[in-house]
């Protein structure tokens, strides 16, 4: 079982509303760069939301500043040279004459900040920055402030005892758009560059006293006078290598970016326009940056660019320079971002001394970082496919052992070679090794399966006319029959599902309309044919579809997804009889649903009924990102609906085991986000929402399987707005344990690995060695059950609710049935004997079930906990005898065995790890939470909080 499910495509960090700007530094002294994301509108405030890195670039919200004004930037220094970054917040009046704020709020180290010490200038700020400009050496701030009618720049000087003073402002020309400071003609003081709404840029020549000459102006771009260059954004390097720095600019919605050189002494060359010429995808710039981000030695430019507020384009563009300012415009790479990235910056977030890239999503509230893979490249692998692929499966269709892809679009191309199915080899290791193009015209649907029972994977496929069209795999080549065979419907089909309907050991097809309420029964034959079609009146309108036992009758049933003769969105059944013919079950619950709908079916509580999930939800005042779970009945009806939110704009849905605990899991993509978001089955149905992680451009449909052939599902997009398609590895964490197996006192590491039942166990003196004991599905639960002072192998098996344990002091293994499916177990010292006893906590009833090592012909019950509560027993009162207690929602409640009292203690986030022990060695376990590569301890010694990276 993994620990947690993780990617090497990118990820998001949810952020709060309307983030605007990233700061990038190590902020609690551990030489690990961190961020601090700034946030907030003009009406709700502001925030900074400081996120910690564990040093793999996995960053985590750690606190948060609030303000009571909205933000206009931000920067980090060190104003007080004491080592630790401060971080300085200059306000926004709303564009008016008005007085903004500016705080400094002083770093403690440890990712912390003191209350701030405060300054005001008029207007309101659009840059923050710092830098020596009287030679003190001290870092004295600048602000680029806008206002009614004015722009300026005001200084503060650093008077070096935590305070600053304002000495003055320096009027510009035009309104302020973004601020740069940098030695500009190379007489040894800063410098500070304005760009402006206009298209213009000011330099202000600093002369190392406080103090700057009146402004230099000129243009950013060719011609400025065009309304198409307004706003310009800018960013400073050498970009072509002759030590002076230089200055790129972009401005909001163009397509192009403009490099002006410096000349060293009185000012810049004239402005040389790059433009994007693609015809594949829309280039619309918001932010960007120059940096070496390609690997050689030249600096190179990253956009963030945001086709729209919609369901446009959002991705990251990375142009490599080559040294001499000039820039590679049809070899740039592409990477996706969150929704609406209006700010990029660069750090290296995981150590490995390449720049990273991060940015600041408007439209999806979050942050996505984009880890550098070493191969000039960020973001997923993928794959070209067709022009904007919209569905996707995934199958073995050549039989080498492999898993292959398939996409198909819908949206008619120009080319007709663009339109069809495009197969892709996998070669075995995440890639392709080869592809096949299926020249057929657009698609409303695609789906993969074994039609005439030959253990080959055929396609099927509903077009946009009124056929559908089978293609049989008749061999390894693959050789698919082509062309495929057609049948014709009454109606343009959308969803599809393959199953035996009326049991005679083959394969039909059921086919929903996609713009009307009926659907279609294809019986299969034999050797992949169908019959003529049996056209039936659907409850619902342009349906998803899926496939199950219902009722538990033994006869295949549907569940359609869809709009009902009166409007509604909802949920209708269709039970089997076992013919090919339905009987209808009222509608089971009405939904909301402004995004296609997609219904999957499995057993995600584990009472042997089937279960139901869906895009949508039954809060009607919410329209998106929501998925649905509902529990069936038995009868063919739901009910105990719950929502889950995710990522805007959810456009498919699956369900697999996705961690290894033989728990249906949930995945989801979202093509306003550019993300898929994997929903974790914890216990009886109950989801817990996971990290979501950049998937592709405009994401339409996702799909799993094992693409590396490492035991593990992995996934892949078929990516609209990029014209190819993802393979995302999952590199979900094994399960760890930390206890001592060797005996000699100190704690040894353990990986259990389910795809093959082994145990991995790393010694303290180094020494590791492996045995196979488990198997996929098992929970890993060791203690010392025997009291010889070591720990042994023990893993709890849902499945038939035993436990399996082998001795360390005899080698023998022993099995106890205790328990069943749904239960944790929690094994521990609970009699305060030395030895491990067994025991589970069940959450359907909150009750915990021991039996103890002392007394082992006699159980106890005792009602601890509810059904969302998760087990963290640990000897919290150190009476040498483990405690009952739970973690609800970030409030630990603990039944010390001591004296029967109930201690309560607030601590930690929801979404935390809980990690309870002894970590200040006073024999009392500490409560504790691991939180995105952090420790966070509540020691009980000194009733102090510790942080561990």
């Amino acid at each position: 079982m993994c620990t947690s499910i993780s990617s090497n495509s990118g990820f998001s960090i949810p952020v709060g509303p309307n983030p605007r700007q990233v700061l990038v530094g190590d902020i609690n002294s551990d030489n690990i760069q961190d961020a601090v994301v700034v946030t907030g509108s003009n009406t709700s405030g502001g925030l900074a939301t400081v996120l910690i890195n564990n040093g793999n670039g996995n960053l985590a919200p750690f606190t948060t500043i609030q303000v009571n004004f909205s933000i206009g930037a931000a920067t980090l220094t060190d104003i007080d040279l004491d080592g630790s970054l401060d971080l300085a917040i200059a306000g926004s009046s709303g564009f008016s004459s008005g007085s903004s704020p500016l705080y400094i709020y002083f770093g403690k180290g440890t990712g912390s900040f003191t209350s701030p010490s405060i300054s005001f200038f008029q207007g309101s700020a659009v840059g923050v920055s710092s830098g020596d400009f009287n030679s003190d050496g001290l870092p004295d701030v600048v602000i680029a402030s806008s206002g009614n009618n004015f722009g300026a720049v005001y200084l503060f000087l650093n008077s070096g005892n935590r305070s600053l003073t304002p000495v003055g402002n320096f009027s510009i020309s035009g309104t302020p758009r973004d601020l740069k400071v940098a030695d500009f003609n190379g007489d040894g003081f800063q410098d500070v560059f304005v760009s402006s709404n206009n298209g213009s840029g000011s330099i202000l020549s600093g002369n190392g006293m406080g103090n700057f000459q009146l402004a230099t102006n000129f243009l950013l771009f060719p011609n400025s006078s065009s309304s198409s260059f307004f706003n310009p954004v800018v960013a400073v390097g050498d970009v072509n290598n002759d030590g002076k720095p230089d200055i790129v600019a972009t401005s909001i919605d163009t397509n192009s970016f403009s490099v002006l050189i410096n000349n060293g002494t009185s000012g810049f060359a004239a402005p040389v326009i790059n433009t994007f010429s693609t015809s594949t995808i829309s280039i619309r710039s918001r932010s960007i940056i120059v940096g070496q981000f390609i690997g050689d030695a030249n600096l190179d430019v990253a956009l963030s660019i945001s086709d729209g507020f919609s369901d446009g384009v959002n991705a990251v563009i990375i142009v490599p320079g080559n040294g001499s300012a000039n820039f590679n415009l049809t070899n740039f790479k592409i990477a996706p971002t969150g929704s609406q990235p209006l700010f990029i910056t660069s750090g290296d977030f995981n150590g490995d001394n390449r720049n990273d890239l991060i940015t600041a999503n408007a439209g999806s509230s979050d942050v996505s970082v984009l880890l550098n893979n070493g191969n000039d490249g960020y973001g997923p692998n993928t794959f070209a496919t067709n022009l904007a692929p919209t569905q996707i499966v995934a199958a073995d269709f050549n039989g080498d052992g492999n898993l292959d892809t398939a996409t198909s679009n819908q949206q008619q191309q120009q080319s007709p070679s663009q339109n069809g199915i495009f197969v892709s080899f996998g070669n075995g290791t995440g890639g392709v090794s080869g592809t096949l193009n299926l020249s057929l015209g657009t698609t409303q649907s695609l789906l993969a399966g074994d039609v005439n029972n030959d253990s080959r994977a055929d396609l099927i496929v509903a077009h946009n006319s009124t056929n559908i069209y089978v293609y049989v795999n008749s061999g390894t080549t693959p050789a698919f029959n082509n062309p495929p065979t057609a049948y014709p419907l009454s109606f343009i089909a959308k969803g599809m599902v393959l199953g035996d309907f009326n049991n005679d050991g083959r394969k039909d097809l059921i086919a929903a309309s996609a713009n009307s309420n009926l659907i279609a029964v294809l019986l299969g034959a034999s050797n992949g044919v169908f019959s003529a079609p049996m056209v039936f009146a659907s409850p619902a309108n342009s349906a998803a579809i899926t496939a199950a036992d219902f009722n538990n009758d033994g006869k295949l049933d549907i569940a359609l997804a869809g709009t009902s003769f009166s409007g509604v969105s909802g949920v209708f059944t269709l039970l089997g009889t076992g013919t090919g013919t339905f009987s209808q079950v009222s509608e089971t619950f009405a939904f909301n649903n402004n995004n296609p709908p997609t219904i999957v079916s499995n057993d995600f509580n584990g009472d042997g009924k089937i279960d139901i999930a869906l895009i949508g939800g039954t809060n009607f005042s919410n329209s998106g990102g929501t998925i649905t779970v509902a529990f069936g009945d038995g009868d063919g009806t739901f009910s105990q609906a719950v929502g889950y939110s995710v990522p805007s704009s959810p456009s498919s849905l699956v369900t697999g085991d996705f961690n290894g605990d033989n728990r249906p899991d949930l995945v989801t993509s979202s093509r306003f986000s550019n993300s898929y978001t994997v929903l974790i089955n914890s216990e009886n149905g109950v989801f817990r929402t996971g990290n979501s992680f950049l998937a592709g451009i405009s994401p339409e449909a996702i799909t799993f399987g094992d693409y590396n052939n490492d035991g593990r599902n992995d996934f892949a997009t078929a990516n609209r707005g990029a014209n190819n398609f993802s393979i995302l590895l999952n590199t979900c964490l094994e399960a760890v344990t930390k206890t001592d197996y060797t005996g000699e006192g100190k704690t040894d590491f353990a990986v259990f690995r389910p795809s093959n039942g082994t145990w991995y166990v790393l010694g303290s003196n180094n020494e590791s060695r492996e045995r196979k004991f488990g198997q996929s599905g098992d929970i890993p639960a060791p203690g010392d059950f025997d009291g010889d002072g070591r720990s042994d192998l023990a893993v709890f098996r849902p499945s038939n609710g035993t436990w399996y344990v082998t001795r360390s002091s005899n080698d023998l293994t022993f099995a106890v049935k205790w328990g069943t499916s749904g239960d944790i177990p929690v094994a521990n010292d609970y009699d305060g004997d030395g030895r491990t006893d067994v025991a589970v906590f069940r959450p359907s009833n909150g009750v915990w079930y021991i039996i103890r090592s002392s007394a082992p012909n006699a159980f106890y019950a005792i009602q601890f906990g509810s059904l969302n509560d998760r087990p963290v027993a640990a000897d919290y009162d150190g009476d040498g005898r483990a405690d009952l207690a739970v973690y609800r929602a970030g409030l630990w409640i603990i039944l010390q065995s001591r004296d029967s009292s109930v201690r309560f203690q607030q601590f930690g986030l929801t979404s935390d790890k809980t990690v309870p022990g002894d970590y200040d060695g006073d024999g009392n376990s500490d409560i504790a939470v691991y939180r995105g590569g952090v420790w966070y301890i509540f020691q009980s010694k000194t009733g102090s909080v510790r942080v561990e990276n």
